[in-house]
Formats: structure tokens, sequence, C-alpha cells
């Protein structure tokens, strides 16, 4: 309710500014010295008109769109034009022969003013009149109308869009864990020195995921996080099967990007590819040009290995992620050539 007071009141002074303004700039040169006594009748005159405007806004726009009712409601707008109407035209008559009109100075070569009378046909200007305030109080509440669904629509979008972002990123956590798990569960079986730092390493890398709450990290800390998982896999796998090319500037690395980005190429590259051997590296590439981020995983896919089954899970997440993150400043390139599954990735803006 006091917000509505207010907007009535902000509406009330923006609406006689206004018309002040417009007289002031088109009669003060007419009437010497007597624009402030004839304005207060044009106060009387344009609050009517805007009681108009505000019917239409509070009273008709929210009921026009009840159908049963319309019709109600069309009735009570041309009542209102009528009545505003011969109000406003009963206003008009006040002070229009007062003394001080009467006897006012008018410019040189100008005849003596006389008895004023309003043209036949007035009060029908002023019932259109009244017409076209009740058609602007419509336009305005149409207008806050669709600003208001504007905003709601766009609210509900983003919960909606904020809701699917974490349904995917509570996704990326199991499938992670249910692959180096099995890591190091190979590395049990065959009794390696390797599993205690192994499972440091997993321990690193889950406080990253569980604690990392933020909608967005820094590049730093994303390419930190890669860092140690291409180490976690090198417990199990030799020391050539990755070659890694990452070359950041220091600036670029202060921005921030969605977390649990990065992964998901190299993740899919030693699920589905060939990364037991030195000869058949997994190649990695991520570098930066003019505030541009550019990203490259390759991988040689084995035999057995159809196309379909490097679109698993991760990828596919990762593909609605950047949808909804980034969806006019990215591109994602996933290709088979040559017996290498290639997936590209270049973020336009940080």
């Amino acid at each position: 309710m006091v917000k509505k007071v207010k907007q009535v009141l902000l509406l009330f002074i923006s609406f006689h500014a206004f018309w002040l303004l417009f007289y002031f700039l088109s009669n003060s040169n007419f009437f010497e010295g007597h624009f402030w006594y004839y304005y207060s009748r044009q106060i009387v005159i344009d609050s009517i008109g805007f009681v108009g405007f505000l019917s239409a806004v509070y009273f008709l726009f929210p009921n026009l769109n009840i159908r049963k009712k319309r019709c109600l409601y069309i009735f009570f707008a041309l009542a209102l034009v009528i009545i505003l109407g011969w109000l406003q035209f009963e206003a008009q008559e006040w002070k229009i022969n007062s003394d001080p009109y009467t006897t006012v100075a008018v410019k040189p070569n100008s005849v003596k003013a006389v008895r004023l009378q309003q043209p036949g046909g007035a009060i029908i200007y002023a019932m259109l009149k009244e017409a076209v305030y009740l058609l602007l109080g419509l336009g305005y509440a149409y207008m806050l109308d669709s600003i208001k669904k504007d905003k709601k629509a766009k609210a509900l979008e983003n919960a909606n869009m904020q809701a699917e972002l974490k349904i995917l990123r509570y996704q990326i956590n199991p499938h992670f864990l249910f692959n180096t798990i099995n890591n190091i569960y190979y590395l049990a079986l065959i009794q390696s020195e390797k599993t205690a730092d192994a499972l440091l390493q997993l321990s690193k890398i889950l406080r990253y995921i569980l604690n990392e709450k933020e909608a967005t990290v820094s590049l730093g800390q994303e390419v930190e996080y890669l860092e140690q998982y291409i180490q976690l896999q090198l417990f199990r796998f030799p020391e050539g099967c990755i070659r890694k090319n990452i070359s950041l500037d220091y600036k670029i690395r202060q921005r921030t990007i969605a977390p649990l980005l990065l992964i998901t190429f190299v993740e899919n590259a030693f699920k589905h590819g060939v990364s037991d051997r030195a000869d058949t590296p997994i190649l990695i590439s991520l570098s930066n040009e003019n505030g541009s981020l550019y990203y490259e995983v390759v991988n040689q896919i084995g035999d057995k290995l159809s196309k379909d089954s490097t679109m698993g899970i991760g990828l596919a997440n990762l593909k609605r992620r950047l949808e909804l993150l980034y969806p006019s400043s990215h591109h994602l390139e996933l290709m088979e050539k040559e017996g290498h599954f290639i997936a590209k990735l270049h973020l336009s803006s940080l």
C-alpha cells in the first residue's frame, strides 16, 4: 500500500511538472503578470485528467482482463469519460471572466479584452481529452504489466537455469569419483607403493570439489585442479602417456571461469582413449590469445571403440553447461579423425 501511494505521488508530481513547463513556455509571454493566477485554474483542470489517468491504471486495466466483466468495465470507462469530461468543462468556467483577466494588460496593437465564453462543443472536446487520459493510463499500465511479467519470466528462467546447473554439477562429482576410485583400486590390486600417494592426491581434489560453492572460480584454480587430476592419473599410467602444453598469461589466470569445466576433456580421454602406452599419448593444449581461451585434448581411440562410445555423460554434461553459462561466447567442437578423438573449446570471453 505504501509503495502504491509513493507511485501515485511520483506520478502526480511528474504530471504537473510537465504541464507547468508546457504552460510556462507557451503562455508566459502572453499574460503579463498573471501567469500564476491562471495556472491555478489549470491545476484543477489537469488534476481531473490525472484522476482519469489513475482510474485507468489502478481500476480499469486490472479488471478489463476479466472476460466475464469486460463489458461492465468498458461501460465504466465510458461513464468516466462523460463524468470527468463534464467536470473539466465546468472547471474551465472558473476564473475565466474574473477581474484580473478582464483588466489584463495586453501587448501593444491589441484589442481590449472582452468577456469570454466557451465555444459550442467545448464539453465534447473536454470528454475527448478525458478519453485520451484514460487511453494513456491504459497504455502506461500495460507497459508496467509487461515489464513486471518480463522480470518474472527472467527470474523464473534464471532460477530454472541455476537448478539445472546444480543438477549437472552434482552429476560431475559421482562420475569423477567412480573413475578415480577405479584407478586407485587398480593400484591397490597390484600392491603399488603409489596407492597412498594417490589417495592423498584424491583428497586434495575432493577438497577443491566439495569446498568450492561459488558459481565461478579463478582460471588459475581450475588449471591447478586439472594438473592435480593429471598427476593422479599418472599413478596408474606411464609418464609419457600425457603431453601437455599449458601456456597462460598471469592476467588471464586471474579471470573467472565456471568450476569443473576443463576436466571433462581429459577425463573423457582417459576413460575412452588408449592412454596406457607412451606411443599413443593424450595431447593437452591450453592457451590464451587476445583475452580468449583455447583448449584442446586429443586422444587415440581403441579399435573396439566407436565414435558414439566417446560421447559419454561427461561431454553431454559439458555441452549443456556451456549452453547455459556461455550461450554466445563459446565454440565447442567434438570430432573423430584418423582414429583420434579431438575435443576443442574456445571461450571468447571470461
